[in-house]
């Protein structure tokens, strides 16, 4: 079979090698200019970034710089709270009730100025006691006197019974001479005259022993009558209240009466304890009856003793030539001095009972003062002049002595105003320049535009190691009283330093591990960092101790970027108006700051 070709099929050829490589070659072509218009745009960018950054290497950096300045000297303000110059808290040192109160807070007081008073039944009923005490003391005293003036009488007839027996050896001895006898009788007349005499001077001290217990007993009876009035007066205030109450219903009738009957009990006791006074000053005025005829016969007895002196003085001329007899007699006589220094032997002890008397009568009287004493604590007065500031007190209040619950605050507080105090802590570096007798300037906001002068007046002497400040004390006069204690003060101590001190902005200090320094600019305009010792900050600017002499450049806001050594182009920092005016250009007093270290 023959295959036959169409028309299409026999015109149609391949395309040839040639052609697919010309338009593979066209296209790359494109490709490459593509490429290469846009990459040299990039290549020209970077080229000028290399130039810019070779540039930058090779300019200086730019600082902003400023000046130090010295400032004048500023005086020192400081905060005060106000305190009166003396302050007191009156307590009571007694224990009773508040009679009366003369006086409130505000009240203006002079010093010994009464201002309370106490009432103390206690106390009072001590010391009528102790005074009842003391009159008993005295009268044993009076008695241990009587004893010895007995014992001294005693004695006395001793002596005369000696007398009586010399008289009786020399009529025995010497009968033969009658004229010695008859000065031994007078001898022995005397003697007893003046034994009669010791009897009726020790029966006048027994008198007026007698007079002294019986005004003992008098003045017992008139404390027991005393007591006696005070118990009846409080029974019949309790009978009358007892009456009111049963009235309203709130007691029984029943003891109402009781209390009645408790008064008029009292009153009966009353009644016997006057009828016992009474009878006591009958007693009293019987034992001065007494007293008065002792005194009598120890006037005769004296008038007897003068008649045997003369009895004596006219046989004494008769007795010269019986001498020689006596001394044969005094042996005998010799016993009976043995009896007469025994019986002195009893005078002795009886004055030691007369001492013991009298130390029990001193004890009794230093009671009776201790509580005279405590008497005198029911008046509570003002120790100083001044203002009574607070007051935990009415009348009738109860009050106890040393109350540890009421001695923190007082009866009264009491405080001096006329000199007010102010303490106020300085700090160490102004220390130095507290000095006594100083003047200050006091302000209180409450009185704008006006000052008060102070005085300082003492400070502490040492630094409070917690704070380094220095406490000092400072007096105001306040006679008008303008000033109240309390009130917030500040103390403004004036120019406390030499001489212009340096300053410079807080910006320009640059504070790291290497401690507080400054960067200056030199001369050159290179960088280099120098160490400062600072003062006071008063926040826009800090004083600067040591480090630098005034004539630096420094810069402000430095960066970390900063190193020492490098090159930098220094900018003026544009002026700023500080407070007070501006800074003055050099300092106008004091020697200049030493050197900087660089």
């Amino acid at each position: 079979m023959e295959t036959k070709s169409t028309p299409d099929t026999a015109h149609i050829k391949p395309p040839s090698s040639r052609k697919v490589t010309l338009l593979f070659g066209g296209v790359l072509l494109v490709l490459v200019v593509l490429f290469i218009v846009g990459l040299l745009p990039h290549l020209r960018q970077h080229e000028r970034l290399a130039v810019e950054a070779a540039q930058s290497r090779t300019e200086t950096e730019e600082v902003t710089v400023i000046t130090p300045h010295f400032a004048p000297s500023d005086s020192l303000i400081l905060p005060g709270s106000i305190q009166a110059i003396e302050e007191a808290n009156l307590n009571a040192r007694t224990t009773g009730f508040v009679r009366r109160r003369y006086v409130d807070i505000g009240s203006r007081v002079k010093a010994g100025q009464l201002l309370a008073e106490i009432e103390s039944p206690e106390v009072d009923q001590q010391l009528l006691a102790a005074h009842a005490d003391e009159a008993k003391a005295v009268a044993g005293t009076g008695q241990a006197r009587a004893d010895v003036a007995n014992k001294q009488a005693t004695v006395a007839q001793s002596q005369a019974a000696v007398a009586q027996t010399q008289a009786t050896v020399a009529q025995t001895q010497a009968v033969v001479s009658q004229m010695q006898a008859n000065l031994g009788q007078a001898r022995a007349a005397q003697k007893r005259a003046e034994a009669k005499l010791l009897q009726t001077q020790a029966a006048t001290g027994t008198a007026r022993a007698k007079l002294a217990q019986t005004k003992q007993a008098l003045a017992g009876r008139q404390a027991d009558l005393v007591q006696q009035q005070s118990q009846a007066t409080l029974a019949e205030r309790t009978w009358q209240r007892w009456q009111g109450l049963a009235r309203s219903g709130a007691v029984s009738r029943q003891e109402a009466d009781e209390k009645e009957f408790a008064y008029l009990t009292r009153k009966a006791a009353v009644n016997s304890a006057d009828a016992a006074v009474h009878s006591a000053e009958a007693d009293v005025d019987a034992a001065k009856a007494t007293v008065s005829s002792s005194e009598a016969d120890e006037q005769a007895a004296q008038e007897d003793i003068a008649a045997a002196k003369e009895s004596v003085n006219a046989a004494m001329s008769m007795v010269a030539s019986s001498k020689s007899n006596v001394e044969a007699a005094r042996s005998s006589v010799d016993a009976s001095r043995a009896g007469v220094n025994a019986t002195k032997a009893g005078v002795e002890a009886s004055r030691a009972n007369v001492q013991a008397a009298q130390a029990l009568s001193g004890s009794s009287r230093a009671t009776a003062q201790r509580y005279a004493v405590l008497q005198g604590f029911q008046r509570i007065t003002a120790p100083f002049s001044g203002v009574i500031t607070s007051r935990s007190i009415d009348a009738g209040s109860l009050v106890k002595a040393d109350d540890s619950t009421t001695a923190k605050n007082g009866l009264f507080g009491l405080a001096r105003t006329d000199v007010l105090r102010i303490m106020v802590s300085v700090p160490q570096t102004y220390a130095a320049n507290m000095q006594p007798g100083q003047t200050v300037k006091v302000t209180i906001r409450e009185f704008p535009g006006k000052f008060f002068t102070g005085t300082i007046a003492r400070n502490a002497g040492a630094l409070d190691p917690a704070t380094r400040t220095l406490l000092t004390e400072i007096h105001v006069n306040n006679a008008d009283g303008k000033l109240l204690p309390g009130m917030y003060s500040q103390v403004e101590f004036g120019s406390l330093k030499s001489k212009p001190h340096l300053r410079i902005p807080a910006n320009a200090l640059v504070i790291g591990a290497e401690g507080t320094r400054v960067a200056i600019v030199n001369k050159a305009n290179k960088i280099h960092f120098q160490p400062v010792v600072l003062g006071a900050d008063n926040g826009q600017e800090t004083e600067v101790v040591s480090g630098l002499a005034g004539d630096e450049t420094l810069v402000t806001n430095a960066s970390d970027d900063l190193k020492e050594g490098v090159t930098v182009k220094p900018i003026a920092a544009p002026p700023v108006e500080l407070p007070g005016g501006p800074p003055p250009a050099h300092p106008t007093s004091g020697a200049a700051p030493p050197p900087a270290t660089h």
